[in-house]
């Protein structure tokens, strides 16, 4: 298998925490109605990135759902005489919620199978796995573009751009609150 890991911004995680936390909080203190609410806030959460995970690996599959059949060890003319085919992807998928120290990161592990099944003629090859690399940036990319509508039409939520131009963070979350559950970055910096 390979893991292609659709990762989400430090704010969403914080984000997402917090509804935990008040699902907790609530349910200690015997509320019983409030923790209904924020589970039910917390499932619509994970839905939302199951479905920017979703997009990410429909647009994987479109891109990157590709084997090699023929001979590919010479060239004829120049150029190599196999062939590169539509092929089915395998993965199966699931969220994390923390990184390995323990602070809020939610990411989404997908193992996708070395294996394919190519279309046309639904012979089993390998994976094209050149195709694979080549498209990840785009992969989280789409996953992040759909998360944060999804969010923002969900959650209300509005967006700033990072200071590092490399995505989005949502607006009312601060730096201070990301480096709070950041141990590994503030570690490394």
């Amino acid at each position: 298998y390979y893991d292609v890991t659709v990762s989400f911004s430090k704010s969403i995680s914080v984000l997402h925490a917090s509804l935990r936390e008040n699902e907790r909080r609530a349910r200690l203190a015997g509320d019983e109605q409030a923790a209904a609410y924020w589970t039910g806030r917390e499932q619509l959460f994970q839905e939302v990135l199951h479905r920017a995970n979703r997009a990410a690996l429909e647009y994987l599959q479109s891109w990157a759902g590709i084997t090699r059949t023929g001979y590919h060890g010479t060239r004829v003319d120049g150029r190599e005489p196999g062939r590169f085919e539509a092929a089915g992807l395998i993965v199966s998928s699931w969220l994390q919620g923390t990184s390995r120290d323990g602070d809020p990161q939610d990411h989404i592990h997908n193992q996708i199978a070395r294996i394919t099944r190519t279309e046309r003629d639904g012979k089993w090859r390998a994976l094209d796995t050149a195709s694979l690399c080549g498209v990840l940036g785009g992969v989280q990319a789409v996953s992040a573009t759909v998360a944060e509508c999804e969010l923002s039409r969900e959650f209300g939520v509005a967006w700033v751009a990072r200071a590092d131009g490399r995505g989005n963070e949502i607006r009312g979350v601060t730096q201070a609150q990301m480096d709070a559950y950041s141990t590994r970055t503030v570690q490394v910096h």
